[in-house]
């Protein structure tokens, strides 16, 4: 088993990549991250739900494809889950992360356009994920495939309020330390660890850096939108979240959660299942209904 630790400001556990051949950086390349590129975005038990019904689910800024893994306990097997993994983390730790939200959106609908096409799927994403997925929906939507059957967005202000404020990711270490603390969630000794220092650090300023200069696609979807929140999130506003109306010409809801940024650690069974509702049936051959 891969060590694990705490990742930041949308960070949660991650896993060290397991080593074979090859270096950058003094560090060992995993054998993920020598197989094919369209291969390295998925983990190899994913094969499994190929054809089946899918959750596309999307991780926050610092935050990894391992976050998710817990759904996967709680789904029933009609369901497949699907999670992306993005360059500079986990198995991809030796892979810079990228830096514009074009590229990595385009980079991503490139490998699932096939892996989606002709299935039913629903998108999720917190945080920086929110925004991705609600791009992602627009540029599979451009590449031939349908709009997903719901967008979940999660612990994300809508479109128009971004990018975010300032320029994080060009804070010295120490402000960026002070950030991540004011969220009360990374562990004072994760934070000053030399692996995360070394090697947690330029994967957040990357994806800060997304946050940073972000601006939405022009056009808007068609399909359902559920926004999910924590009702003691500071880095939301939870009076705006209704403007993600603006976003569909679909049925647009707001729901709450107890807790903060983080309201999906500790929810996510809850949250999970709020997700598998717009299921039917879950035999496999099933739609996907919206509420």
């Amino acid at each position: 088993m891969p060590a694990a630790h705490r990742d930041p400001v949308d960070g949660h556990a991650t896993a060290l990549p397991a080593t074979s051949t090859g270096r950058r950086g003094g560090r060992p390349l995993s054998l993920f991250e020598q197989a094919p590129a369209s291969h390295r975005w998925f983990s190899s038990d994913s094969a499994e739900d190929e054809g089946k019904p899918a959750i596309v689910a999307l991780p926050f800024a610092g935050g990894g494809a391992s976050f998710y893994g817990r759904w996967k306990l709680g789904l029933p097997g009609g369901v497949g889950l699907i999670c992306p993994q993005p360059p500079g983390r986990e198995t991809r730790l030796d892979e810079p992360a990228l830096t514009s939200m074009e590229e990595f959106v385009s980079a991503l609908a490139d490998v699932l356009k096939e892996r989606l096409a002709g299935h039913e799927y629903v998108l999720f994403g917190h945080s920086l994920g929110a925004m991705t997925a609600f791009e992602l929906a627009k540029a599979l939507r451009v590449r031939g495939l349908p709009e997903p059957a719901h967008l979940f967005v999660s612990g994300a202000n809508p479109p128009q309020m971004w990018p975010l404020r300032g320029e994080l990711h060009t804070l010295p270490h120490s402000g960026l330390a002070d950030y991540l603390r004011s969220f009360d969630y990374m562990p004072e000794e994760i934070l000053t660890s030399h692996n995360f220092i070394e090697y947690g650090m330029p994967t957040l300023r990357g994806d800060l850096q997304v946050c940073c200069t972000y601006t939405p696609s022009p056009g808007r979807l068609s399909c359902p939108v559920s926004v999910f929140y924590g009702d003691d999130d500071d880095a939301v506003d939870a009076r705006r979240l209704p403007d993600w109306a603006d976003w569909t010409s679909g049925p647009c809801r707001t729901l709450s959660f107890s807790g903060g940024h983080f309201y999906l650690d500790a929810q996510m069974s809850l949250v999970r299942d709020h997700v598998l509702t717009v299921f039917e049936g879950i035999d496999g051959s099933a739609g996907i209904e919206v509420p």
